[in-house]
């Protein structure tokens, strides 16, 4: 009967119980004893589990408003790179646009300088018609 008894003590208790086997004791006084120094503990785990409970609830929808925003920026950060790569497509298509337009300008410049150099001679020719060219 004592073991049932210090096995029921321990059980509801959380502690072993600290008088040894085959001593008869006063067993309303120890649960009561042991009550009241297990109290302050059980007291203050209780406390720190419903802030650590509060605190990870906190914490929990951080981490998912944090966690749709870094989705967002990965959507977003890759929809750049699709956009990176048409860009160079279009920048190298206008490069050679560019290059086509300069060639063709410079080649307009060739011509008007050779106009103006023929209506130079012809000047020239017609104050000097006598001169050598």
């Amino acid at each position: 009967m004592l073991c049932a008894k210090s096995t029921a003590q321990s059980l509801l208790t959380g502690s072993v119980p600290t008088a040894k086997p085959g001593l008869v004791q006063n067993d309303s006084v120890t649960v009561v004893l042991e009550f009241s120094r297990n109290a302050k503990p059980i007291l203050d785990s209780l406390t720190r589990l419903h802030f650590l409970r509060r605190e990870n609830g906190l914490l929990l929808g951080q981490n998912k408003k944090l966690t749709t925003e870094r989705d967002g920026m990965t959507t977003g950060y890759i929809q750049s790179q699709r956009q990176v790569g048409a860009l160079a497509g279009q920048v190298m298509d206008l490069s050679g646009q560019l290059g086509q337009y300069r060639q063709k300008y410079r080649r307009g410049q060739v011509e008007v300088w050779l106009w103006r150099l023929g209506a130079a001679y012809l000047v020239y020719k017609r104050i000097c018609p006598s001169c050598r060219p």
